[in-house]
């Protein structure tokens, strides 16, 4: 146990607090009800109690980011309940360590939880690794830092998230606005767009120690980062990063070369896992949940170093764009021009979870009492507008009297 543990447990409570305290107004605008700040809350705290099996992304395809959010939440809990309430309260948080720190502003309305953050649930968050309320907001925050770094006073990147995605699509967007022309905007990729280069720099933000992620040195070519290229390296870089951080480091694995995935690889489906060696023996987070990691546990290193390696072209003529740049320029977790059969298996099954949820959601709309607790809450945002302009006016000298709505449960019938 930390010997600060009382004061991570302290810090997280009134990061916790604070989002619950909240009114969900950000800068003007109402994004969040109460139920999804109770919602953002739980998050909170199944994300600090145990990270191992609440840290997941879904069909998204932030493998990158969410295990970066693993490492932190192992160590820095507090630290991460922190940015979340001030991204939840303010729209924008601090991100990054020392001089690689810097504050972060994110779109409003990608703030608005998902469809997944908002059916996320304990189990179907570790069983079937949905990404929850928190997932999503750290997802948000780390992208739009990190494409913060390349943005200019002409040309500025924008990560978004759309809460309500149409069936195929992530939700994720990067987006390019053209801030001295006529702010025009142009879609630059659906999705982070992070390649093997870029993991390495995200990690850095974070943290210097070496081995926070760790690649094949056919992954990692000609790029000035540390690789491995059999299975006692491998050993001995996850235990180096393991003893001197108490963190699983990070792994780039091609998906479906892993035990449990299709067998194959055309380089497609380069993804991040998050692993711990026990004598040699290893066990991944695949960030799909663990319904995905039981065919992940027990590997040896051979088995995870044939996954890490880059799959060799079978015949002449198979050369196909990803040939054309250097290995560590590869994106992982690919949105497109990928063809969809031919990205990680397992992001199929994880659109059928999404499209199910949706099906959830649409039946939920027509019972009685979801319509009255939406109407609750419309007449609650309605009542809280009017208290803040009346607040804003008046101030303490003219008590606001007008009486809350009340709950469903407590109307009389």
């Amino acid at each position: 146990m930390r010997r600060d543990a009382d004061i991570q447990v302290q810090r997280i409570s009134r990061a916790i607090e604070k989002v619950l305290r909240s009114d969900g107004w950000i800068n003007g605008i109402k994004v969040y009800d109460r139920r999804h700040l109770r919602k953002i809350a739980e998050s909170m705290a199944r994300k600090a109690s145990e990270p191992s099996r609440f840290v997941n992304q879904g069909f998204h395809n932030t493998s990158v980011t969410q295990c970066l959010l693993r490492q932190l939440l192992e160590t820095h809990p507090a630290y991460v309940m922190e940015m979340i309430a001030s991204l939840v309260t303010s729209g924008k948080a601090s991100v990054g360590q020392g001089k690689r720190g810097k504050l972060v502003s994110i779109d409003q309305k990608s703030l608005a939880l998902d469809l997944e953050a908002r059916w996320a649930t304990d189990d179907n968050t570790s069983g079937s690794g949905l990404r929850d309320p928190v997932g999503q907001l750290f997802d948000l925050l780390v992208a739009q830092a990190h494409w913060d770094e390349f943005s200019s006073n002409d040309l500025k990147f924008v990560y978004t998230q759309d809460p309500k995605p149409r069936t195929g699509i992530t939700g994720e967007r990067l987006v390019k606005v053209y801030v001295k022309g006529d702010n025009s905007i142009e879609v630059a990729y659906e999705g982070p767009n992070l390649n093997v280069q870029d993991t390495f720099n995200l990690a850095r933000m974070f943290d210097e120690t070496p081995n926070a992620v760790i690649a094949h040195s056919s992954v990692v070519d000609s790029l000035q980062e540390p690789s491995i290229t059999d299975a006692d390296q491998l050993s001995s870089a996850i235990s180096g990063y393991s003893n001197a951080t108490g963190r699983p480091p990070m792994l780039l694995v091609f998906a479906g070369l892993l035990p449990g995935g299709s067998g194959s690889s055309r380089g497609y489906d380069l993804h991040a896992v998050t692993a711990l060696n026990f004598d040699d023996t290893y066990f991944l987070e695949s960030r799909w949940g663990q319904s995905v990691d039981l065919a992940l546990n027990g590997l040896s290193g051979e088995e995870l170093i044939s996954a890490m390696r880059l799959p060799e072209r079978t015949s002449e003529g198979d050369e196909d764009y990803h040939d054309s740049a250097p290995p560590y320029m590869r994106t992982i977790d690919p949105a497109y021009p990928v063809p969809r059969y031919a990205r990680a298996p397992q992001i199929l099954a994880m659109q059928k979870e999404h499209d199910q949820i949706a099906g959830l959601e649409k039946n939920a709309q027509s019972n009685p009492a979801v319509q009255a607790q939406e109407k609750y809450f419309e007449e609650l945002e309605k009542w809280e507008a009017r208290r803040a302009e009346h607040q804003a006016i008046f101030g303490d000298d003219l008590p606001f009297t007008v009486p809350a709505p009340a709950p469903p449960s407590t109307q009389p019938s």
